[in-house]
């Protein structure tokens, strides 16, 4: 009995490393190697500064790595990334791209820029005013 049990425990440590190991792909050489080259148009951490160069930070893992295989593929012709996204992508492997978008699905997305101000600032003092109220309806038993 005591062996079966011995037995068990090294079969579940050995599948908690091979999950261990599948799970850290953004932490392979090759990735933070393209990580770096990504960053040049993309941005620090995926988080782009240009309008017309999309962010990555906090992009959903799947899709990404169906972008990328999509260029790998050729099957994205957008013709002013074309050349160098085909040629960048054709250097990806399988598990590069796994990496990548592993390491992107857990970047945080750069914060939204408002591009109506006042109305912003009106719906955070109307967000304050009904916490207030909400608050004030706890205290005297009324909610």
């Amino acid at each position: 009995m005591k062996t079966i049990r011995l037995l068990a425990w090294a079969v579940l440590a050995l599948a908690g490393a091979a999950n261990a190991q599948s799970s850290n792909k953004a932490e392979l050489e090759s990735v933070q190697r393209a990580v770096h080259v990504c960053a040049a148009c993309h941005g620090d951490y995926g988080r782009s500064s240009k309008s017309f160069v999309p962010s990555l930070a906090g992009q959903m893992r799947e899709y990404t790595i169906r972008q990328l295989k999509d260029f790998r593929n050729q099957s994205r012709a957008e013709t002013d990334v074309q050349a160098y996204m085909w040629g960048i992508s054709a250097l990806l492997t399988d598990e590069t791209i796994e990496g990548l978008a592993d390491y992107y699905a857990a970047q945080t997305p750069a914060p939204g820029k408002s591009t109506q101000p006042k109305l912003e600032a009106a719906g955070r003092k109307v967000r304050i005013v009904s916490a207030a109220s909400d608050y004030d309806d706890l205290l005297s038993g009324a909610a």
